[in-house]
C-alpha cells in the first residue's frame, strides 16, 4: 500500500512540476490561486483509491474541481444565511427528473404523382 502512496505522490509531483512554466507567469493574486488548486490536487490524489486508474491530468482536474464545489458549497451557505434572498439555486440532484417529451418526426411522402416525375427521362 506504502508503495502504492508513493508512486501517486511522485506522479502528482511530476504533474504539478510539468505546470510550473504555467504558474511563473501569473500575476501574485492568480499564482496563489494557482498554488491552492494544486494543493486541492495534492488532497485529493491522495485520497483516490488506488483502483481508480486515471491519467494525471484527469485526477488534476477533478481534484481541483471537487475542491473548488466544496467551497462554493460552503460559500453558498454562508451567503444564504447572511441574506436568504441570495439563495442558490436548487441542484441537479435536488430537482425531480423531468420525462423527456417524446419527439415524432416523419417525412411527408411526396405524391406518387411528383415521384414517378423525378424518374420519368423519356
Amino acid at each position: 500500500m506504502g508503495e502504492v502512496e508513493g508512486n501517486r505522490r511522485t506522479e502528482v509531483e511530476e504533474e504539478i512540476s510539468r505546470w510550473n512554466g504555467f504558474a511563473r507567469v501569473l500575476r501574485t493574486e492568480d499564482k496563489q490561486a494557482f498554488d491552492e488548486a494544486m494543493n486541492m490536487y495534492r488532497r485529493f490524489a491522495s485520497e483516490t483509491a488506488d483502483p481508480v486508474n486515471l491519467a494525471a491530468f484527469e485526477l488534476m482536474m477533478l481534484s481541483i474541481t471537487t475542491g473548488q464545489m466544496a467551497r462554493l458549497r460552503k460559500l453558498e451557505a454562508r451567503l444564504d444565511q447572511i441574506d436568504p434572498r441570495f439563495k442558490p439555486e436548487p441542484r441537479p440532484e435536488q430537482n425531480q427528473p423531468r420525462p423527456a417529451k417524446p419527439m415524432i418526426s416523419y417525412v411527408k411522402p411526396a405524391p406518387k404523382k411528383a415521384q414517378r416525375g423525378l424518374c420519368d427521362f423519356g
